[in-house]
């Protein structure tokens, strides 16, 4: 799997090296927001007892935008994202098995990468198509401290200390349709619609327990599991082109909801079973043309 993601990669990189003598232009910038995570992690539940109470992580994510604009119906873009996104809740007393209950405090940090690559063409004034490749990495760090107590009520019978790391690198093809508008001379609406499918592992990178019964558990680089994933992306947003060299500023939405599932015999989820992972936020970016 490695070696096909580089594989595009480079073949990427082929492309724009060889094709700048026929564009026409160049579009360079930024982007950032704030965004909002539900994880997957929430319907399943299976990293720990008291996954299925989270609410949603948030954070800043920001990165380059680069385009080539070959003709005036063709360009390709290349766009990422990146940054960490937290969150820390408290369960009380959920279910854990028959005989016991779960409380504990709980808390997870995530390292987001998000790359986009796509080839765009225009089909009238307004309409475009567009194909692209798409790569999602998350580093998820868990962490928490929590106690089992007899169904019921009665004394703690069993308390511990956890840390884990999880890694699930995703890539796979994109495709959408975007509508651009423009409501003045200087001002413009736009948007996107994507729908896209991602191949990716699902890895327990390091996983302690710390057990105040029972010596401490070290487990590291578990085997990976197979995972899959079917989504789409909705951007809307309004920009505005002051000209004379300055850049263009975008204020938009985002919202991008995933349907995961594992697709081989996992300890931590139900095979085929699908589970739902959105994010969703705002963004502002500047970009120049040159």
């Amino acid at each position: 799997m490695k070696k096909k993601t580089l594989a595009a990669v480079c073949a990427l990189l082929f492309c724009m090296a060889a094709v700048p003598a026929f564009a026409v232009d160049y579009m360079l910038g930024a982007k950032a927001g704030y965004y909002v995570w539900e994880p997957f992690y929430k319907d399943r539940g299976g990293l720990g007892s008291g996954m299925g109470d989270i609410d949603y992580g948030t954070g800043m994510l920001a990165g380059p935008i680069f385009s080539m604009i070959f003709t005036q119906d063709l360009s390709l873009s290349l766009a990422g994202m990146a940054g960490r996104q937290s969150t820390h809740w408290l369960s009380v007393y959920s279910d854990f098995d028959a005989a016991n209950e779960v409380s504990g405090c709980y808390y997870f940090d995530a390292l987001r990468v998000d790359v986009d690559a796509a080839l765009s063409y225009r089909v009238s004034e307004s309409f475009k198509l567009f194909l692209g490749y798409k790569y999602l990495y998350l580093s998820v760090d868990y962490k928490n401290s929590e106690q089992r107590s007899p169904v019921g009520g009665g004394a703690p019978t069993y308390s511990t200390l956890n840390e884990m790391k999880v890694l699930t690198p995703f890539h796979g093809p994109a495709a959408g349709i975007g509508y651009s508008l423009l409501l003045s001379d200087r001002v413009f609406f736009a948007a996107n619609v994507s729908a896209m499918y991602m191949i990716g592992r699902f890895k327990i990178e390091k996983s302690v327990t710390y057990d105040q019964l029972a010596p401490d558990v070290e487990r590291r680089k578990s085997p990976s599991t197979g995972m899959d994933q079917l989504g789409f992306n909705v951007e809307p947003s309004i920009g505005f082109n002051p000209g004379n060299g300055l850049p263009i500023i975008t204020l938009g939405l985002r919202y991008q909801m995933l349907r995961i599932r594992f697709t081989e015999n996992s300890d931590y989820a139900e095979k085929d079973k699908w589970l739902n992972d959105s994010l969703y936020g705002v963004f502002v970016s500047a970009v120049y043309t040159f």
